[in-house]
């Protein structure tokens, strides 16, 4: 990280665990009601037709009717079992990708309130860009631009003390001004330490 490069890890993806959970879950529970929904309409069609083959091999010299019975019965458990691991296959990719999606979220959002709490601290560091694919880009953009001038403003100020005690070094009152010459260092100091 000291490169500004940042490599995801599995372990980085929860970022912030109550929004990305919360849309992934979403869109896994939309698609469970969506999967449901469908293998229950099929599900019903299959029994309908087994009904059918089923009343026809009541007859017992029907063979044909009884094996089509037979054949649809072992055929509607293959189906119902497909259906609950498409299901299951489903939810799992769902979640996958839910969580990838919102970290690309979650990750600028997070680097954003990273340096918020620097720039809180006094600190005013240099800001890296956001990794490739990561959303919010303009946001980002307008964050970093507003960051950096903020350390063109501190540049400007330590200038400024410069003269400033540059000037109370040259001052025929300087032996009265000795302190605010002190405290003027002090400032300059104190700024120039928050630009590393």
């Amino acid at each position: 990280m000291a490169d500004g490069k940042h490599q995801r890890k599995v372990r980085n993806y929860l970022l912030n665990l109550r929004y990305q959970l919360k849309y992934t879950l979403t869109i896994v529970g939309i698609s469970l009601v969506l999967t449901g929904g469908l293998g229950w309409m099929v599900m019903s069609k299959a029994r309908e037709a087994s009904r059918v083959v089923q009343v026809q091999a009541m007859d017992p010299t029907n063979e044909l009717a009884q094996q089509l019975a037979t054949q649809f019965e072992h055929n509607d458990k293959i189906m119902l079992v497909v259906l609950i691991g498409f299901a299951v296959l489903l939810c799992g990719v769902l979640t996958v990708y839910g969580i990838i999606i919102t970290h690309k979220v979650a990750g600028p959002l997070y680097k954003v309130t990273l340096y918020l709490d620097k720039i809180r601290d006094g600190r005013l560091g240099v800001v890296y860009n956001l990794r490739k694919g990561d959303e919010l880009v303009d946001f980002f953009e307008h964050f970093k631009n507003a960051h950096d001038k903020l350390r063109e403003r501190t540049q400007a100020d330590i200038a400024l003390l410069d003269k400033a005690i540059a000037a109370l070094g040259t001052s025929p009152y300087r032996e009265s001004v000795g302190s605010l010459g002190d405290e003027l260092r002090a400032a300059k100091d104190a700024k120039e330490a928050s630009l590393k």
